[in-house]
């Protein structure tokens, strides 16, 4: 049976597997930074969500907010983290004036290629939407691991299918990220209707291993993001 697909995202999928999969980069001693943006934050309730930052570098991370939102709490204060740790900044804001709201938690940091970090943040009003994020989408085909030959799948591509997720709220897309890495540092990403899109080999790819996950956005304004799907992987052979 023939899929709705989006070729649009094809020829990013198929780039995702063109970088060095065998580790991440290591730019010793320097710090590398990475982090998790909250989605949503809740106004007049205990609700709140949390922006995670990550240190994967073999030196420490200074990360130095320069902008918070006006009325925030737990998103303040200059942090060092050490190689291979995380901090998690729990993040309330409670903003005057009219919601929706949206302002945006700035970051210096040491890191030389993320000096600065633009973090945005959104909130709304109690009983304005559903948070609850959408179920994660179980990922179908390929098997965790498959391997491919090239001159098997250079013509038809490679079939990534994910299951169907539903939600009160609905579902507008999925996003669908493909690194090539499991740390997702830098993945593509790209918003999809359907729940399988193919990704299109390339001759260099082969030898190489590219990582993917799923997860569901509602269909509404604010687009709560859902939890990421369990991380599977393939790998092009000759």
């Amino acid at each position: 049976m023939k899929r709705p697909l989006k070729p649009a995202l094809l020829s990013l999928l198929a780039l995702s597997c063109s970088g060095d999969p065998a580790a991440p980069p290591v730019r010793d001693p320097e710090p590398d930074l990475f982090y998790e943006p909250p989605s949503v934050y809740l106004v007049g309730t205990s609700d709140a969500d949390s922006v995670v930052v990550y240190n994967f570098g073999a030196g420490d991370l200074v990360w130095t907010p320069v902008h918070v939102p006006p009325g925030s709490d737990g998103l303040e204060g200059e942090r060092t983290l050490p190689p291979n740790t995380a901090f998690v900044f729990d993040a309330i804001w409670s903003p005057d004036g009219a919601l929706p709201a949206s302002d945006s938690l700035v970051a210096t940091t040491n890191d030389p290629l993320r000096p600065r970090v633009v973090v945005p943040v959104h909130v709304v009003a109690p009983g304005a939407l559903d948070i609850t994020p959408p179920d994660p989408p179980f990922l179908l085909f390929p098997e965790d691991g498959a391997m491919f030959r090239f001159e098997d799948v250079k013509e038809s591509g490679i079939l990534l299918e994910w299951s169907r997720v539903d939600d009160a709220s609905g579902i507008g897309g999925y996003v669908v990220e493909v690194d090539s890495t499991r740390r997702f540092d830098n993945p593509l990403q790209a918003t999809v209707t359907a729940t399988a899109l193919i990704a299109e080999p390339e001759s260099t790819d082969v030898g190489r291993t590219a990582y993917w996950r799923v997860r569901a956005v509602e269909d509404r304004e604010n687009r709560v993001g859902g939890r990421r799907s369990r991380v599977r992987s393939w790998t092009l052979v000759p």
